[in-house]
């Protein structure tokens, strides 16, 4: 039932778009976040020994 929305949705265009947008955007603040934490994780380390 969820599947069968989720493809009669996929098939307007603008809905699809958004939703890639959604995840990209979701995708890109994670990364920023785990480069972020990597950078500090680094700055420690080399700011400690």
């Amino acid at each position: 039932m969820v599947k069968t929305k989720a493809k009669q949705l996929a098939r307007q265009p603008h809905f699809t778009s958004l939703y890639l947008a959604i995840n990209e955007y979701k995708w890109t603040q994670k990364l920023l976040e785990d480069l972020k934490s990597l950078k500090d994780a680094f700055l420690n380390n080399v700011l400690y020994y």
